[in-house]
């Protein structure tokens, strides 16, 4: 026996069939895998395909023979590793914030203070790789297979209706669905239909290739007006397999949507790439700092110095950071701002709609305004600073070199301060709160020349009773330059240079 249940979510298949296994005959209700589904072409495939009377293979339970289905499944062994890599990156986020929560404590000891300006990290350095490393590989696998659904296969079967027919059909039922979650309500257009293929009658409500819901309720009811019941019109059918059809087999431009998931595959392979390029580029400081030795005599070619001290953080990683958010973000928006310029061109005024994305909208062009920005701090003069000869502890005075990459005309003006801060971290009810406060500063240099020099020098001092770098779980006391060069009519060099203050017990 077969029939086909009703139920608030679409169909479920209920089946009965008997077999024989060892001369024993057995009973079984157990279909498996795609019992329930959702449209009427996939009903009218089940009823014609287990029809009553008919034969078919079922899978028996040796141990237990009275365990039987019809259906296993397709065994994809994408329907394991899908979820297990989504949920993978979370273990990988939480395993990040552990090992650098743990790090910092091992690095109080005093042999890891003193090294830590020339060696420190190496181990740390590698697990960060690896895990950055495996972190991309799951961002791109993730946008891949989720591309490969929501844009390959809807691509492909379009490429193949192509080929289809086309038949007269009658709409039995249109309306705009809902489907309600946690905090919003979205909309998708329904349309059932019935046609006849070679004396045999079909039914299908299958819109588009691409399916999903969206918001915006009247651009959908726009359509439904359309297909009123009883109405006549033409679908297309696969000749071969007459229970597949649809009404529109070009989704139009709707269908590049789909490629959207790919945000997160261009993320991990910048991700990716930033990873092998970090290890790249310390290799290759490592062969250059061997060939020469920086600052240490005023004769030392300027190509030939390896700059020691880097900003806290580069450029590269900035412009990445805002890239793939402003992406991400922007393409999200893009998707409602669509429903909604698609309401009011179809005769709507979603007037509500429209100023509650305006703000996401503007978050999105701010996005693009810091992508740009940033990109064109790449263009400053970079200011390179030299590594202190020893190590720098409360009470300990150095003269620190510096030269000016880049072109030195565009500044007007150049500063370095010596900045000590204070983190606290706390929480407050359910949020945790980072206060920053300056508890030190001082200026090391300043040249407001309108020709600023390519090369200077400073001297760095720390005062003798200056708490030296610390971190802890909650509290953290930093240590910095920060160098400001005014630059006309362009974003200004901005950049700070974290410093490893050891006790001065280490320097006695």
């Amino acid at each position: 026996r077969v029939e086909v249940h009703s139920t608030d979510d679409g169909y479920r298949l209920g089946i009965g069939y008997r077999y024989i296994y060892d001369d024993t005959v057995y009973r079984s209700e157990k279909f498996g895998s795609g019992s329930t589904f959702d449209d009427v072409a996939t009903r009218q495939h089940m009823l014609k395909t287990y029809a009553q009377g008919s034969q078919h293979t079922c899978y028996v339970d040796p141990a237990s023979p009275r365990n039987a289905v019809l259906h296993r499944g397709s065994g994809s062994i994408w329907i394991i590793i899908g979820p297990a890599a989504f949920c993978s990156i979370f273990v990988l986020i939480g395993y990040g914030m552990v090992l650098f929560s743990w790090l910092p404590k091992r690095q109080r000891a005093a042999t890891a203070f003193a090294k830590k300006s020339a060696t420190s990290g190496a181990s740390s350095a590698r697990s960060g790789k690896i895990a950055g490393a495996l972190f991309s590989l799951l961002f791109i696998a993730i946008g891949v297979g989720v591309t490969n659904f929501t844009f390959v296969k809807p691509l492909k079967l379009q490429q193949q209706a192509e080929r289809w027919m086309a038949v007269d059909a009658t709409v039995l039922d249109s309306n705009v669905r809902e489907h309600r979650g946690d905090d919003s309500t979205t909309y998708s257009v329904y349309i059932a239909y019935e046609y006849e293929y070679r004396g045999r009658t079909w039914q299908g409500d299958r819109f588009r290739f691409t399916s999903g819901s969206s918001s915006g309720r009247s651009g959908k009811a726009q359509v439904v007006r359309q297909f009123p019941k009883g109405h006549r019109f033409q679908v297309f059918i696969d000749p071969e397999q007459p229970w597949e059809s649809v009404v529109q087999r070009n989704a139009g431009a709707t269908l590049y949507f789909g490629l959207l998931p790919l945000i997160f595959s261009v993320a991990g392979f910048a991700i990716l790439i930033v990873v092998l390029k970090g290890k790249t580029g310390t290799r290759r400081r490592r062969r250059r700092a061997r060939k020469s030795k920086s600052f240490q005599s005023d004769t030392t070619d300027p190509s030939e110095l390896e700059t020691v001290f880097k900003p806290s953080s580069g450029h590269a990683g900035r412009i990445l950071g805002v890239a793939c958010f402003a992406v991400f973000w922007n393409g999200i928006v893009s998707v409602f701002v669509v429903d909604v310029v698609k309401e009011w061109l179809g005769g709507a005024k979603p007037v509500g709609t429209t100023l509650f994305m305006s703000i996401f909208v503007a978050v999105g062009i701010g996005l693009i305004v810091a992508l740009v920005y940033n990109i064109l701090r790449v263009f400053n003069p970079r200011i390179e600073i030299q590594s202190p000869p020893c190590i720098l502890a409360p009470g300990v005075a150095e003269d620190i070199r510096f030269r000016i990459a880049g072109n030195v005309q565009r500044l007007r003006c150049l500063t370095v301060m010596l900045v000590g801060e204070e983190q606290a971290t706390y929480t407050r009810g359910t949020d945790t709160r980072t206060d920053t406060e300056s508890f030190f500063s001082a200026l090391l240099f300043e040249d407001a020349d309108s020709r600023i020099n390519r090369k200077g020098s400073f001297c760095l001092s720390i005062p003798v009773d200056a708490m030296h770098s610390f971190e802890s779980a909650h509290n953290k006391i930093i240590w910095s330059l920060k160098v400001h060069g005014d630059v006309p009519k362009w974003p200004d060099v901005e950049e700070t240079y974290t410093l490893n203050i050891v006790p001065k017990e280490l320097c006695s």
